[in-house]
């Protein structure tokens, strides 16, 4: 009689190259088929790894513009704030107890900062030669690629300094 084992023998084959080949092929078409060109669907310049989704145009501009238009239309929206802050303060000790009391002053605040945006973002895109539209396109881009903002601005007791004719951090009194 013979000795059975609980486990069966493998059998050995002949094996060819095909399997691996096969399987290589099979890597390569796929990774061809789910990259598609680079070119096409990268984040139009960008290095951070993100993509924007399909469909979406950006600006025909150069990224390098594109991005410093972004810091420029963050640093009018931050603005927007601070000046809305001089006018309606939002802090802790200006704030008023109860939720309707609160959600009237976050409205009227809002209200402010909208009131003024509503000259700046315009007056910004024809400082750009660009359309709102455009501007809006390039912040949304900025936001889907997750650019970085620049630092927020500070606010001076004489107000913010304007763009024109200053540098940062002097104001037009020190650039005699």
């Amino acid at each position: 009689m013979g000795r059975f084992s609980r486990f069966p023998r493998r059998r050995t084959r002949n094996r060819s190259l095909l399997p691996p080949i096969g399987a290589l092929l099979f890597a390569v078409v796929l990774g061809a088929g789910c990259g598609g060109d680079p070119g096409s669907t990268s984040t139009a310049g960008d290095d951070s790894g993100l993509m924007l989704p399909p469909g979406f145009k950006t600006v025909d501009l150069p990224i390098e513009r594109r991005k410093a238009i972004f810091e420029d239309a963050h640093r009018a929206r931050a603005l927007a704030v601070l000046e809305a802050n001089q006018k309606l303060p939002m802090d802790e000790a200006h704030m008023p107890k109860g939720n309707e009391a609160f959600e009237k002053r976050m409205a009227e605040h809002k209200a402010i900062i909208d009131g003024i945006l509503e000259k700046n973002i315009p007056a910004l895109a024809e400082r750009k030669n660009i359309s709102v539209a455009d501007l809006s396109k390039i912040e949304e881009e900025a936001k889907i690629l997750r650019w970085t903002p620049p630092e927020d601005p500070k606010w001076e007791e004489k107000g913010p300094a304007s763009e024109e004719g200053t540098t940062k951090g002097e104001s037009k009194d020190e650039s005699r």
